[in-house]
């Protein structure tokens, strides 16, 4: 992606893992996981994988918002490795690269994570 907010989260993402020594923390919630990161780790995470979701960008955006709110209930979500935040910022680059336009609910969740990621480990984002 050549935006500039996604090289901003990126490098948000990279300072949380980094922090975490790249370890492998555990996995992510996976109740409401959306079907196109499902795949992703089924297909052994290829940086190949593109699912369509511009034809669908309403109901990927709402199974992106529904899996983050899953993901912010569960106590010590903020896991670093192949199995743990990396997920989600797969599903946001998933979403993200196949946008036609800029997207504000694409837009939004990408603000929300990266402040998530940048918080204490003690506090929680706000909903």
């Amino acid at each position: 992606l050549d935006n500039a907010d996604w090289q901003t989260f990126l490098k948000i993402w990279v300072n949380f893992e980094t922090k975490g020594q790249f370890n492998d923390q555990g996995c992510l919630i996976s109740r409401k996981r959306p079907d196109m990161v499902r795949e992703w780790i089924k297909r052994r995470r290829s940086i190949r994988y593109r699912p369509v979701t511009h034809t669908n960008v309403k109901e990927v955006e709402e199974a992106m918002v529904d899996w983050w709110s899953e993901i912010l209930v569960e106590k010590g979500w903020r896991r670093t490795g192949i199995n743990g935040v990396l997920s989600l910022v797969a599903g946001l680059f998933l979403w993200g690269a196949d946008l036609q336009h800029r997207n504000a609910g694409w837009l939004a969740l990408l603000s929300e994570v990266g402040e998530a990621l940048q918080l204490p480990e003690a506090e929680k984002p706000k909903d």
